[in-house]
């Protein structure tokens, strides 16, 4: 996280901030970054609808009654192993560079 002094453009620490013997105000501007992790969405065929995964994310996973249910889910999913991640201080997986492909096989 940054802060910036809102009148100056001036980076600073969080809260107040002494310029020229004057007060000035900062308002803290948090950077987002956004990740884009592929997931597997399969057919549920005992319980009916789909389980989902995030193969980058080893044991991340939901289900949920619908595609779209499903999808939400593991949004969330991913969320709590990614906070679990920063919180033990390891990197998030770096997925900008994977590949989704298929391989047909004659049998």
């Amino acid at each position: 996280m940054r802060t910036i002094v809102l009148d100056m453009g001036k980076l600073v620490q969080n809260g107040d901030h002494r310029y020229n013997g004057k007060k000035q105000r900062v308002r803290q501007e948090i950077l987002m970054k956004v990740y884009d992790f592929k997931v597997l969405l399969e057919p549920d065929e005992e319980a009916g609808g789909y389980i989902i995964s995030c193969p980058a994310l080893p044991g991340c996973y939901t289900q949920g009654n619908t595609i779209d249910e499903a999808l939400e889910n593991i949004k969330e999913a991913i969320l709590l192993c990614l906070d679990d991640l920063q919180g033990q201080d390891q990197p998030i997986p770096d997925m900008s560079r994977t590949l989704i492909s298929s391989v047909a096989v004659t049998v």
